[in-house]
C-alpha cells in the first residue's frame, strides 16, 4: 500500500461523518449550465426549476447509461444511484459542514460494505460518464477520505497534504484533475491553500489551473492502473459461480430478481443466533408440510467474492 495511505486517510479529512459514511463511495456531479450560487439568490423560482431540469435530464442520461454498463452486475450492499441536492443546509447528511456545495447538483452515495470492487468500478463508471459528457464535473470520496490520492500516494506531491488535497481532485473529461498549489502572489488569489468546495469546481470547470503533467502523470497511472481491466473484471473476477438447491419458490424469485442474491448471501454469512432462530422455519420459502409445494429445483446463481466466504 501507498507510503502516505495513513496520511490521506484521516477519519476527518474530505469532512466526511465516518460513522455514517462508513463503507461508503459519495459522488457529486455539477453541469456547467448550473451556477455556482446559493439557491437562495436565485431571483424566482423559474431559474431554480431550469436548473431541475437541467439536473434531471443528465441524472436520468448517466442512469441509463450506467444501467447498460452494469447489466447482470450484482452489487454487493447497494448499487449506483443519483439523486437531485438542494445544496448547502439542506445537503446530504453524508457531508459535514464546508463540504457541501451551495447550489443544485447530483449527488449519490453507494455503500459496498467489504466489497471495495464496488468502489472502484462505480469510479470508473464515472470517468466513462465523464468521457460522454465533457460539460460536467465529478468529485468522488469515500470514508477514507480521497482514495485517488491514497492510491496514488506514494507519487503525490509533498504539498498535497490532507487539508490542502481536501477540495483538489476531480473528474473531468474522463481524466483525474488536481487543482495546483500557488506558485505567484497572483495565482496565490485564485486558489489560495484552502479552497472552498464551490471555488474548486468553478476553476476546475473554467480550466484555469491544472497540476503539471510531470506531475500529474504518475498520479493517473496508479489510479488507472487499478482500474485496468474494468468493467470485464468486475462481471469475472469478482464473482462467484455455484450451483445450489433451493425450494422451487425461492429459485423462481432469484431467477427472476438475480440482485436478490447479493442481500441473501450476506443475510446467511452475517447470521447470528437470533438470526437462526427466527429463519428455521421460512414458510414462504420452504414450502408448506402439510399438503404444500415442497418440491426443489437446483439452480446455478452468482454472487460477489465479498459474499461468498462463510464464518
Amino acid at each position: 500500500m501507498a507510503d502516505r495511505l495513513g496520511e490521506f486517510s484521516s477519519s476527518t479529512f474530505c469532512g466526511l461523518n465516518v460513522v455514517e459514511a462508513k463503507d461508503k463511495v459519495i459522488y457529486q456531479i455539477l453541469p456547467d449550465q448550473i451556477p455556482i450560487i446559493q439557491n437562495s439568490n436565485l431571483k424566482n423560482s423559474d431559474g431554480k426549476m431550469s436548473h431541475r431540469n437541467v439536473l434531471e435530464k443528465v441524472r436520468i442520461e448517466c442512469l441509463g447509461y450506467i444501467s447498460r454498463l452494469t447489466e447482470g452486475y450484482i452489487w454487493h450492499k447497494e448499487g449506483f444511484n443519483l439523486d437531485i441536492v438542494v445544496g448547502g443546509e439542506e445537503d446530504d447528511s453524508t457531508l459535514d459542514e464546508g463540504q457541501s456545495l451551495p447550489c443544485l447538483h447530483l449527488q449519490g452515495a453507494t455503500e459496498f460494505g467489504d466489497n471495495i470492487e464496488d468502489e472502484w468500478f462505480i469510479t470508473w463508471l464515472l470517468f466513462q460518464f465523464s468521457k460522454r459528457r465533457k460539460d460536467i464535473t465529478i468529485r468522488v470520496i469515500d470514508s477514507d477520505g480521497q482514495f485517488l490520492l491514497i492510491e496514488a500516494g506514494n507519487y503525490v506531491p509533498g504539498w498535497l497534504t490532507p487539508d490542502i488535497g481536501d477540495t483538489r481532485v476531480f473528474i473531468r473529461a474522463g481524466k483525474l484533475v488536481i487543482i495546483p498549489r500557488p506558485e505567484t502572489p497572483t495565482q496565490a488569489l485564485d486558489i489560495p491553500a484552502r479552497l472552498t468546495l464551490a471555488k474548486a469546481f468553478n476553476i476546475v470547470r473554467e480550466e484555469r489551473h491544472v497540476l503539471k503533467e510531470c506531475e500529474m502523470n504518475p498520479i493517473r497511472a496508479a489510479v488507472f492502473s487499478r482500474m485496468e481491466g474494468f468493467p470485464e473484471s468486475a462481471y469475472k473476477s469478482n464473482s462467484h459461480y455455484f450451483r445450489v438447491i433451493l425450494p422451487r419458490r425461492a429459485g423462481e424469485i432469484l431467477k427472476s430478481n438475480p440482485w436478490l442474491v447479493a442481500p441473501c448471501t450476506r443475510a446467511y454469512c452475517g447470521r447470528d443466533t437470533l438470526d437462526i432462530r427466527s429463519t428455521r422455519k421460512m414458510p414462504f420459502l420452504i414450502g408448506d408440510q402439510h399438503g404444500g409445494d415442497s418440491s426443489r429445483t437446483t439452480t446455478t446463481t452468482t454472487t460477489s467474492a465479498a459474499s461468498s466466504s462463510t464464518p
